[in-house]
Order: structure tokens, then sequence, then C-alpha cells
């Protein structure tokens, strides 16, 4: 029997609009031609821009910035780029909640309610209405996560509105491609937020949003793309501060191209143009679902989480481990302020995936040890790096609520529940927990998400100093600065100290990552 939440429905409220601009539709002029937007529809005043062409790109070849004179109603969704093919299931002896299929679905987009296609270089961008103040608003860019593999903007996971709304800052969402589409051939998916965030500095001041205080933030591969970017970038990273939530450019170590190739080969074989003098022209003529299965299957052994289609190593934009070390120590990188950090227990959601793909169930002591080579001992030490050349602040999320649970623990307990796992605070931060559970959160989750939203914001706003109000810390290592997020149940923060964590055993985080290649 699965356990029982109460459901609920979201109330839209009314706000009278302007007289100078009709109700529906809001325009702005861009690159990208004069863009019509309209109210959001569950928060009137601000002013939603969906589906904003930023690229073009033929599949596996480089975007390029797109341009037009053209007027375009920004009223839906751009196409989501292709992904590999999502699998949902249920550990043995642990039931699911009755949310988990709407959370791993929309996280693993197995609920496709949107186009895929090659042509899937958009944006969206939300902006509250604010007739009597015309200072320019901070702004927020996000990169979506998925492990390379999968990921989208239409998605309640992040809607931008309630932030846009709660916290008067301009919101960006882009879609960039990945799996063979964006990392078949080349890093073409790094270029693409490069380029959403080039169209972003040339466009946001007309939505009202400040291109001189941009933080760019992101979840998992998308943290990893924020801060590769940094990294490849670092005299004009354009973003001047950074949100890497459970993600930073070590997490993952970038590929090898000869596996990539060899990956791109084996998939243009299983498609039969392996025998074609040229198998891109080949592939690129083949069903995207077609490619993206075969793609599903190229993979690493078992245990790894490295993927075959992912940032692969050619010291321009993406760096090997020990050139990474380098950088990061002599700082770089763009210097920014950074806010970063991870959840309690990660595991929670890849013990869940591994039983999904290979009906594998690890052992706790082998996932604890994943994860601490893939995220607790890299933000460790991309906090130390950034600690060095500006403001930087570190948390930890512990928050467990019942509407955004996975699954339980089994009858013994020896199995924990899902807890504090991979991008189970993603929903408190952009206050989407409604939306895509179609639940009302308890008492507890709506204050830590607020708390969360204000904290959030608040460092968008004043990347150098607005954590100071909370009583957030600088981060030092040596000392009880590592914040501590929804302990408890708790709505505010603790302080901890990051040597509690920061360790695989008896062994540091900084050896941890010298033999993390």
């Amino acid at each position: 029997m699965k356990l029982h939440l109460f459901s609920s429905f979201l109330i839209a409220t009314t706000t009278a609009l302007p007289q100078a601009i009709p109700h529906d539709e809001c325009p702005v002029n861009t690159t990208s031609g004069l863009i019509i937007g309209h109210p959001s529809h569950d928060r009137p005043c601000v002013d939603e821009y969906l589906g904003i062409r930023y690229g073009k790109a033929d599949r596996f070849m480089p975007s390029q910035a797109y341009s037009s004179k053209e007027a375009h109603h920004a009223d839906n969704f751009g196409n989501e780029c292709p992904c590999e093919n999502g699998v949902n299931g249920e550990l043995p002896g642990q039931q699911n909640t009755e949310t988990e299929s709407r959370i791993m679905g929309y996280f693993l987009e197995i609920y496709k309610n949107v186009t895929m296609s090659d042509d899937c270089l958009f944006l969206n961008v939300w902006s509250k209405r604010n007739s009597n103040d015309r200072k320019l608003k901070p702004v927020f860019v996000w990169a979506y996560g998925g492990h390379w593999a999968t990921g989208q903007t239409n998605t309640p996971f992040y809607y931008g509105q309630y932030l846009a709304d709660q916290e008067d800052i301009v919101v960006v969402t882009f879609n960039y491609r990945f799996s063979i589409f964006g990392f078949g051939k080349d890093s073409e998916g790094l270029k693409d937020g490069r380029l959403a965030l080039e169209w972003v500095r040339n466009n946001i001041k007309a939505f009202g949003g400040d291109p001189e205080q941009i933080t760019l933030g992101g979840h998992s591969a998308g943290a990893f793309l924020a801060d590769i970017l940094s990294f490849a970038y670092p005299q004009d990273p354009i973003a001047q501060s950074y949100i890497l939530q459970s993600g930073t450019a070590t997490t993952l170590p970038a590929g090898d191209p000869s596996v990539r190739d060899e990956g791109f080969r084996n998939v243009s074989k299983a498609l039969g143009c392996n025998d074609e003098v040229d198998e891109v022209a080949c592939l690129q003529n083949k069903d995207l679902r077609e490619v993206a299965a075969a793609a599903t299957k190229q993979r690493y052994p078992t245990g790894s989480l490295k993927v075959v289609f992912g940032p692969t190593i050619d010291n321009k934009t993406v760096f090997t481990p020990s050139e990474y070390a380098r950088r990061g120590k002599e700082g770089t990188f763009g210097k920014g302020p950074t806010l970063l950090g991870n959840a309690d227990y990660e595991q929670g959601f890849y013990k869940l995936q591994y039983w999904a793909f290979d009906k594998l169930h690890l052992a706790e002591k082998f996932l604890y040890s994943l994860v601490q080579r893939i995220a607790t001992c890299p933000a460790a030490q991309a906090a130390e790096w950034r600690a060095k050349t500006a403001p930087t602040w570190r948390y930890r999320y512990f928050g467990e609520y019942p509407s955004l649970a996975l699954y339980g623990p089994n009858v013994n307990g020896s199995s924990p529940g899902s807890q504090a796992y991979h991008g189970s605070e993603l929903t408190l931060v952009w206050g989407t927990y409604e939306p895509l559970t179609l639940v009302a959160g308890n008492a507890e989750l709506k204050a830590m998400s607020k708390y969360m939203m204000n904290a959030w914001a608040a460092f968008i706003r004043d990347p150098h100093h607005g954590l100071e109000a909370f009583g957030w810390p600088k981060y030092n290592a040596s000392g009880d600065t590592l914040v501590h997020l929804g302990k408890n149940d708790a709505a505010w923060m603790e302080l901890g100290n990051s040597s509690e964590y920061d360790h695989l055993g008896d062994v540091s985080c900084a050896t941890v990552m010298l033999d993390n290649k």
C-alpha cells in the first residue's frame, strides 16, 4: 500500500494590470525579434516569455546565434532537446510514495509532455511587472541537470514565476543539448550554454534585468556546466556569481575522446551508418528517437557515473583533472562569489536509478563511497578554491518532507528511505513543490521553502554580502561555517564544521580528489 498524502489544488490570484499594455501582450525588442509575452497564469503580475529562440544548430554541429526582426508570441515552451530513455523503478521491499512517479517522471523526462527536436535552442524569461520602479533587477540564469542524458525547461521543477514573484528577480532558464546530440563529436552542449549566456547579456536589460548582475546557477550536470564555463572563460565569464547545487567542474572526470568516438561508431553501426563515407551525415538523417535509444546503450561499466556522451577533454573548454587542480589553485576561473553545496543523502536518488537500470541493490557502503567522490569531496575542493578569490558560502541540505519523499525504508530498517536525496531541495528553492507533486506541502516544508527562496535571492541580489543578513558565515574549512539547511525539519539554518563530512573513511577529501580520475 502506498504512503497516503493529501492532494491539493493551486488557486490562481488576480491582479490589475497597467492599462497601457493589453492584458495578454508584453512586447520586448530583442536580437531574436519582437518577443510578445503574457502574464503568468497563476502569478499574473509576472510577465512570462516562453520559447525564445537564442540559437540554431544542425545535429551534432556547433550552435550559432539566432537573429530576427520578426514578432514572436512567446506563449509556449519551445521544443525540448532529444534525450536518452529515462527508467524508473521500485526498490525491493521499499514502497514508493504516491508522489514518486511525478517527481521521477519529470526529473528523468519519462513524462514526455513536449515535442523533442534537434531545433531546441530556446530559453524562457520571467520578470515581475513593476510600473513605478525602473531600477534594473538582478538576473538568475539556470541550467538544468540530468547527468548529460536528460533535461528540460518545460517542467514544474523550474517554473520561474514563483521565484520572480516572491523575490522580484528576473529568472531565465535555457535548453542545451546533451547525450550524443550535444556531446557526440565535441562538447557542443557546453557551447550552447555559453551562447545562451551571451544572449542574456545582450538582451536581458529589455526585460528589466541588469546585465552586470547575472548569477549563473545549476543542479547536477547544470552545475557542472556552470562551473566548467567559469574555467573555460576566466577573463569573460559573463556571470558575476555562481550557485552550484550538487555539482562542480570536477564532480565527474571529463571523458576520454577515444571512448566518445568509439561510442559514436557503435551508434553508427547499430543504425546502419558504419559503412557510409560520412557517418555524421547518415546519422543526421536518422530518426532522433532511434539515435537516442542507441546512445542510451553506450555506457561505462556498472558502478561508474561517468558518461560516454558528456564533456570530453579538449584542453580548451574541458580540462584534465590535473589541469583543473592547477587552475583552481591559481584562481584561473570566473572569480565571482559562489553559493554551493549538496544534499545530505544524495545516494537516495542514485540507488533507485541503479536498481531501475541494472537491477542492482547496492550496499550502503558502496553508495556512500560513490557520493563522497562525486558530491561531497568535489564541493569541498571547489569551496576551498573559490573561498581564496571571492566570498563563498557552502551548505548541506537535510530536509525530509512527506510530499517530496521517493520511497520509505524497508521493514527492518536496514535500508533507509530516500531522505535528503539528490535534487530534493530544488522545488524548495523554486517554490514549485505543489505544482510538481500536486500535493499540499506541510507547514515545515512551506516555511523551509520560503527561507531558501529568501536566502538564494539575497545572494543573487548581493552576492558579496546578501547572506550575511541570514547569519551565514563565509566558508572556511577550519571553522564552523558549513550551513546546515532543513536539519530536523527546522525552517532555518544551523552551523557545523565541514570536517565532519569531508573524508572517505580515514582518507581526506584532498586525497580523494587526487585519485578521482
